[in-house]
């Protein structure tokens, strides 16, 4: 096999069909083993695929090979047919998976250019979010980076308030079943064992649809149904890492509840007496409105209408002061 020098190949063990089952006659280079031929391998071409889409063995393809060849008599309304095509998983791209698995599915994904890995796709999070080691080796300017006031909250009850938000580039998939977009990643400074979780609200605009049971992500493109394949063997150590610390990663920002202001009307006291109008809700029971008119009628003389009205108040508690020289004389 010309690709056997390739790095990324993984070797896999022989197969463990019945010698008497198999047929001598046929021979796979890449289980080195007997039962079938290399070129019908299966899992060969599995892999074979997976190392194409993660940008490799590009020396032994064609320069005008495309997965999906494309006639050219083929309209510009034809080529976007092709994001309609059904996205669906079958047992072929479960092939490769090592079952039976609970493993996240953590992907690779390109990030201002750079192949970046340990992403988890969490569909229990609002939001997307970097964490602050990765901000802190991609060496992004600063001035990119946005206030965010709001607190984020995990599902155990956990409250932080991220650093800023930053616009990033993100590539899914590869050429020519790719796709960009602009994703506004909020920045978290607490211990994880990811680099960045992508969330339903970018899922959603990729129009993704994700596998945990095969581990990979599919989405339509232009150019016909992308797909990112799993990372098992990096999952499996995070996912420990993450029990292991108790880690929270599926976070939702705080949303403050702001109940509507109550429209007041003021209530006439005293007669011909301005300066004790004070003023109860206009929507309340109107029984309840005299009652508690009716109250403060009875009790004028207790409550304080003007500063004057609040004698014996020690000056600590209610006295401002200013910070400025005392050998200065006060200017108004």
């Amino acid at each position: 096999m010309q690709i056997k020098d390739e790095l990324g190949l993984k070797w896999p063990q022989p197969l463990s069909t019945s010698s008497r089952k198999q047929d001598p006659k046929k021979f796979c280079h890449f289980h080195k083993d007997h039962g079938h031929y290399t070129d019908e391998c299966r899992d060969l071409k599995e892999i074979i695929l997976e190392l194409i889409q993660r940008g490799k063995l590009q020396k032994f393809l064609k320069r005008d090979h495309h997965p999906r060849t494309r006639t050219n008599d083929k309209s510009h309304d034809d080529a976007k047919d092709d994001e309609n095509d059904d996205i669906t998983f079958s047992k072929r791209d479960a092939s490769g998976i090592k079952q039976p698995h609970d493993d996240p599915l953590v992907i690779v994904l390109e990030i201002e250019g750079f192949n970046t890995r340990k992403i988890l796709i969490d569909n229990e999070s609002s939001v997307d979010i970097m964490y602050i080691t990765a901000y802190q080796q991609l060496r992004l300017n600063l001035k990119r980076l946005r206030p965010f006031k709001s607190p984020l909250f995990s599902f155990s009850g956990d409250r932080i308030y991220p650093k800023g938000i930053i616009l990033l580039l993100v590539t899914a998939g590869t050429h020519p079943t790719q796709v960009t977009k602009h994703v506004d990643f909020l920045i978290v400074d607490c211990p994880l064992s990811y680099n960045f979780i992508l969330g339903r609200l970018t899922l959603n605009r990729l129009k993704a649809i994700t596998s945990t049971y095969c581990l990979k992500v599919k989405f339509s493109t232009p150019n016909g149904i992308g797909q990112i394949c799993k990372d098992q063997h990096l999952a499996r150590k995070c996912y420990q890492v993450v029990l292991a610390s108790r880690e929270n990663h599926a976070w939702m920002v705080e949303e403050e509840t702001k109940k509507p202001a109550q429209e007041l009307e003021d209530v006439n006291l005293v007669e011909e007496d301005a300066t004790k109008v004070p003023k109860v809700g206009a929507e309340l029971d109107s029984n309840l409105k005299e009652k508690i008119v009716e109250f403060l009628k009875q009790n004028l003389d207790i409550y304080a209408w003007t500063h004057e009205d609040m004698p014996g108040i020690d000056n600590k508690v209610i006295e401002h002061k200013l910070n400025v020289d005392p050998t200065k004389n006060p200017i108004q």
